[in-house]
């Protein structure tokens, strides 16, 4: 069985748990989230997607049929623009149908964070800066390589 096919039965339980008012706490895979997220570290509260804002971190189902756990970086009228946090590449035209819930807080170890402290909101203010760093650091490979 494929990591899509399991996600796919595992997105069935998230829907079903969400639906019923209740919330699913999913352990990541993957480096794209970092350091928001780390695989065999932390925990994503996942709720429905009710209420969905720009800065909220939400899991969708790509047309690939692949699931993805990103940030909204904007929000247009053809759809959303998400981007994960160790990421700088964005990924446009996300509609809300494909997105089956958000994240409302983090587990990490025995403390469960939700989403509305000081600490999120600081950790918000960085990351326009954190994707300018990362930008940069592939343009500085690019050309470093071409030499």
């Amino acid at each position: 069985m494929t990591d899509v096919m399991r996600m796919a039965d595992i997105a069935v339980l998230i829907e079903a748990a969400i639906a019923e008012g209740g919330e699913f706490v999913l352990y990541p895979r993957g480096t794209s989230m970092r350091p928001f997220l780390r695989e065999n570290e932390t925990a994503a509260v996942l709720v429905a997607p009710d209420s969905i804002k720009k800065h909220d971190t939400v899991l969708y189902r790509r047309e690939n049929g692949a699931y993805v756990l990103h940030r909204i970086v904007k929000i247009k009228p053809d759809g959303y623009t998400m981007c994960g946090d160790n990421q700088y590449i964005l990924e446009h035209g996300i509609q809300k149908l494909q997105i089956i819930a958000k994240v409302s807080a983090i587990i990490v170890g025995d403390m469960r964070d939700e989403l509305s402290g000081k600490k999120y909101r600081r950790y918000l203010r960085r990351l326009p800066l954190r994707r300018l760093y990362k930008r940069l650091r592939a343009c500085a490979r690019v050309i470093i390589k071409g030499r």
